[in-house]
């Protein structure tokens, strides 16, 4: 049971096991725990002459993680295991989660539907209800519409949390400013502007004492960035060249 569980419905690891539910007034005589465990909070040992009948809960080390279950908590489910043991005489079912692997736990009724047809289920049990699996071809059917309708309202959901938390229409308004933009067309700007600034070449002779000093540095830098033996002086003179070449087009356009 293990193996057909793990290959044809959670479609995981072969060895992996699973947990058991049982009554909680015959959990002792199957299971070495003190107390009751409706929440699956602790792995227990089972019982020697029980390790064959329920191999599927019982890992490879012996132990098992337990549910007990009482007509208190859950009258259906109760009663199920109760005639499920009166007609093999083991009172425990295998429980797991309900859901495929990488999936989430079901939430709803089209996640339950939408996950019975996707693996090898050949029953659902809903609210009273028992499904009986469908046809291959309407499974395939029922996919494709769950699938749709399972998105569509996770969307929704989605949309109308978000519109809690934040302005859409300002984010979609600087996704849109965003995409105007293409980093191959900014570094090739930056490229371009880079290429003017190192032909740049200022006028030595005019201006005042300052201002030629200023022309005189700044042809300096042009020249390190083109001509020194060091790279890193070359690098750093680039980038020195490049914003000097920013301010002089900034002060050209004033």
């Amino acid at each position: 049971m293990m193996e057909v569980v793990n290959t044809q419905v959670k479609h995981r690891e072969r060895f992996r096991p699973f947990a058991p539910s049982c009554l909680e007034e015959k959990q002792t005589e199957y299971f070495d725990i003190p107390c009751n465990s409706p929440f699956m909070l602790m792995a227990c040992k089972v019982k020697e002459e029980y390790k064959e009948k329920i191999p599927a809960i019982t890992h490879i080390d012996g132990s098992s993680r337990l549910q007990s279950v009482n007509a208190s908590q859950n009258k259906e489910y109760y009663d199920l295991i109760q005639e499920f043991g009166n007609l093999s005489g083991v009172y425990v079912l295998l429980n797991t989660s309900f859901n495929d692997n990488g999936e989430p736990i079901v939430e709803n009724y089209q996640d339950a539907l939408l996950s019975f047809v996707r693996t090898g289920l050949q029953y659902l049990y809903v609210e009273g209800y028992l499904i009986e699996r469908p046809t291959k071809e309407r499974c395939d059917e029922l996919k494709l519409e769950l699938a749709k309708e399972v998105e569509n309202q996770v969307n929704a959901k989605y949309n109308e949390i978000s519109s809690n938390f934040c302005d859409l229409n300002k984010y979609k308004r600087i996704e849109n400013d965003l995409n105007r933009f293409r980093f191959i067309e900014i570094f090739q700007s930056l490229r371009i502007n880079l290429r003017r600034s190192l032909n740049l070449k200022f006028n030595e002779n005019s201006g005042s004492f300052l201002i030629k000093s200023i022309k005189k540095i700044m042809n300096a830098i042009v020249v390190s960035a083109k001509r020194s033996q060091w790279k890193v002086i070359r690098f750093f003179a680039k980038i020195i060249a490049y914003s000097n070449y920013t301010i002089y087009l900034f002060l050209r356009r004033r």
